[in-house]
């Protein structure tokens, strides 16, 4: 079987706790583009990628506190190089000041060890995967951090269709990863584009949207019916099962601009919203 790169990517953080480790950094050691990474790691793990780097950190922390290390020391020994930043970082995973917890009896839990089960219950409203191909495309977009990033981005980029007599091929998005200053805030990030023929997308020079060229590639494709009907069931159980379709028998290709990301289809019977990642 596969090894499992999220677990590579665990594995990495606890080794390498006294640093300022950044989602990039991560997405190297996984071999995943970031978006990949940020969605599969709350998939399979429940929270954002960073959101899991400041708990472990914190965690290390809260047992050196245990011990009587000074505040600042600690900061510096889990990779914060400011006791303010440090401070408020955990406070907003323990709920308490780093004072108030000196001596007391404290353990770091062990990290996760992250098990695959192979396969999911069969979902009448997700098909099974597919591969198919896609050529080149070229893609127009914007990234909305928000606290519904999908709505805006979508509006956003409807209405400059509208403005401009734009007529997209398809029309895509995706999750993008955000702060933990952001997620703490209940923010979310959203990409969403048009996929549109080179003469527009030349013809498009507003620096205010993000400009993509993709090359052509082999996709996982996994199609949801209906994903509307409860989409926060609905949207996350399809790209579940296809993650881990493709982390049992595929590698992922993260050297394309755009390597996942969700269509909507308006069809004769309803929606369906297909999902596509990217594989080598």
């Amino acid at each position: 079987m596969k090894r499992m790169m999220i677990q590579d990517v665990i594995d990495y953080i606890d080794s390498n706790i006294e640093h300022e480790l950044t989602i990039e950094e991560l997405s190297e050691v996984a071999s995943y583009s970031r978006f990949y990474l940020h969605r599969v790691f709350d998939l399979l793990i429940g929270m954002s990628v960073m959101n899991y780097v400041r708990l472990r950190k914190m965690q290390h922390a809260r047992a050196a506190l245990s011990h009587g290390t000074r505040v600042i020391d600690v900061a510096l020994m889990v990779g914060y190089q400011s006791e303010r930043s440090f401070r408020r970082a955990f406070q907003q995973v323990f709920n308490l000041t780093p004072s108030h917890v000196k001596h007391d009896i404290y353990h770091t839990p062990e990290k996760i060890q992250f098990k695959y089960k192979k396969g999911m219950t069969m979902i009448h409203y997700l098909s099974e995967t597919s591969l198919v191909s896609c050529e080149a495309f070229y893609a127009v977009g914007t990234k909305v951090i928000s606290k519904e990033p999908e709505n805006e981005s979508i509006q956003k980029m409807t209405s400059f269709k509208h403005e401009h007599h734009i007529d997209p091929i398809t029309e895509i998005g995706m999750d993008a990863d955000v702060s933990t200053q952001d997620s703490d805030q209940g923010k979310r990030g959203y990409l969403y584009y048009l996929v549109v023929d080179k003469e527009t997308y030349d013809s498009i020079q507003d620096p205010s949207l993000i400009k993509k060229e993709v090359q052509a590639s082999r996709y996982l494709r996994l199609t949801i019916d209906e994903p509307f009907k409860d989409p926060f069931e609905r949207i996350p159980m399809g790209w579940k099962k296809l993650v881990l379709e493709l982390e049992s028998k595929y590698h992922h290709r993260s050297d394309l601009s755009i390597n996942c990301f969700e269509e909507k289809v308006q069809t004769m019977t309803g929606t369906i919203m297909n999902l596509y990642v990217a594989i080598q």
